[in-house]
């Protein structure tokens, strides 16, 4: 038997764009020769058929050149992309996107490779929860579209258990491998739809926002409008961690468990989202599925995060909340730590509980990572504290913002009185275009008697300046670049206090560091 040949990587990209490249001008004839049939008749089906045919034909063959190995892959697609042509000609939306995700599952048990199974079983949830939300009303889409998600989350977290359970039955390899890498897929995707549900997470608002509710907040937004129907929910699938930690590791039932469990069963109550996040990282674990317990926990963390954006409770509830259940845990985890000491030296510490010979103290690892934070968390308060301290005051006239997003929940949008966008060049980059290293643009600024500025003009931090002239670094936003901040942060219920602002109250130091202290009304009267 003649050893496999060896494809470098850099022979195999260059032969599927080859590939990819040679079906431009079949697509181009295709479409010149039958653009009739695919508008009206069966044409997309019956091209769709072929090309999967032929495709799938070549998939699965032995002994193929390079190149026609790569060519089937496009192929694939073309017949795919037929067949959806035709789905969305003759059928409803919602119809369409379920027959394409029939067709994703369809062709995920023809093709040998696991990772394009994966791939096909996440398009099939994707256009499955697609297929949900065109199914509901326009206004029962916010109710309807949480359902779906943690339907997902729910039924390929059960088509997982049994999937493990089925390995001791003796099913077919092929069978079981081919279920693992479509749930693998379902999985990724499923989570994902629960994180954005969630909403965006503390210090990533760029990252978008949730699935549904304004601003992006779609788990607090639902835990807002129906509190005690979201906190079982989510309760619910903590309870599910719990249980399935203790059916699976006899040796922690123990009173410190049950505490933890409690903990994690209040959090998940008031965190929508956070218990069935759990449950999928418990699940993974226990299934032995690392890169998929991995995902779950980076969703875990995501989920906690977005409470930071719940508006239901005020921001100081929520972090004594936080910091409270973090010290619990830490104890009950001692405590946890003590038992698992003392049995070691007892010699009754089951024999499937891990022994750890790890040189390494955790404790001081713990306290040295805890005073790394604090200092972080300090130098930067130090460095606001020292620019409000000893920075200039300087007041930029508030201009005017859409009203439909003037207030939005706890923030208020902000713009200012800012000279027009400088045109892109050489030496000048374009308004929205992010600079190269720490450069950034400037505004350059006169400061009347009553410390009102007037921003000229921008520029990138060098030349000289005119006498009474001053700079103000900018900060990039996705509209562009402005000064600091495009938001105002109040407690909940003050709305009405800055409604009136008209100027926004700045620090601003001999380099240009600028940092918002408050917001001042008409002849910078105090609000």
């Amino acid at each position: 038997m003649s050893a496999p040949v060896s494809r470098p990587w850099p022979v195999v990209i260059l032969t599927a764009l080859g590939a990819w490249l040679s079906l431009l001008p079949l697509v181009g004839v295709l479409a010149l020769l039958f653009g009739d049939a695919w508008r009206s008749g069966p044409g997309p089906y019956a091209f769709g058929a072929l090309l999967l045919g032929g495709g799938l034909t070549v998939v699965r063959s032995r002994g193929l050149s390079l190149f026609v190995e790569q060519l089937a892959w496009p192929v694939l697609l073309l017949g795919l992309g037929a067949l959806t042509f035709g789905f969305t000609r003759d059928l409803s939306d919602e119809g369409a996107l379920w027959a394409l995700a029939l067709c994703a599952l369809g062709v995920s048990t023809v093709v040998p490779q696991r990772a394009f199974q994966a791939l096909l079983g996440a398009a099939a949830l994707a256009l499955g929860l697609m297929a949900c939300v065109e199914a509901l009303p326009w206004a029962g889409r916010t109710a309807g579209l949480a359902w779906a998600v943690h339907g997902a989350v729910w039924v390929v977290g059960a088509l997982m258990a049994v999937r493990h359970g089925a390995v001791r039955q003796g099913f077919g390899p092929g069978a079981l491998a081919w279920a693992e890498a479509v749930l693998g897929g379902m999985a990724v995707v499923a989570l994902a739809a629960l994180a954005a549900w969630s909403g965006m997470t503390m210090l990533l608002p760029a990252a978008g926002g949730g699935l549904m509710g304004p601003g992006g907040t779609g788990g607090a937004h639902a835990f807002e409008q129906s509190g005690l129907v979201w906190a079982a929910v989510s309760a619910a699938g903590a309870a599910v961690a719990g249980a399935r930690v203790w059916r699976a590791w006899p040796h922690w039932r123990r009173p410190w468990w049950v505490a933890v469990w409690l903990c994690l069963l209040a959090l998940a109550a008031v965190i929508p989202g956070l218990g069935w996040a759990l449950a999928a990282l418990v699940l993974c674990a226990l299934t032995r599925r690392p890169y998929l317990a991995g995902w779950a926990a980076l969703v875990l963390l995501w989920v906690l995060g977005a409470f930071y954006y719940q508006l239901a409770w005020p921001l100081a509830w929520k972090a004594v909340m936080l910091v409270a259940a973090g010290a619990l845990l830490g104890g009950l985890g001692a405590w946890g730590m003590r038992e698992h000491r003392e049995a070691a030296v007892s010699g009754t510490r089951p024999a499937s509980d891990p022994r750890s010979a790890h040189p390494i103290d955790r404790r001081g690892l713990i306290l040295a990572g805890a005073a790394v934070a604090m200092l972080g968390v300090n130098a930067a308060i130090w460095q606001k504290e020292q620019l409000i301290r000893e920075g200039q005051p300087v007041f930029i006239a508030l201009a005017p913002v859409d009203p439909r997003s003037l207030m939005q929940g706890d923030f208020m949008a902000l713009a200012f009185e800012m000279p027009p966008a400088p045109m892109g060049s050489a030496a000048a980059p374009g308004w929205h275009e992010a600079l190269p290293g720490e450069q950034r643009w400037h505004a350059v600024a006169v400061r009347d008697a009553r410390g009102v500025a007037t921003l000229r003009r921008y520029d990138l931090g060098e030349g000289a300046l005119a006498p009474g002239e001053f700079r103000i670094q900018l900060t990039r936003k996705p509209q562009g670049w402005t000064v600091v901040t495009d938001a105002w942060f109040f407690a909940e219920g003050e709305a009405r206090r800055w409604e009136a602002a008209r100027f926004g109250e700045f620090r601003v130091d001999a380099r240009g560091r600028a940092l918002l202290v408050g917001l001042r009304g008409a002849d910078l009267a105090p609000l």
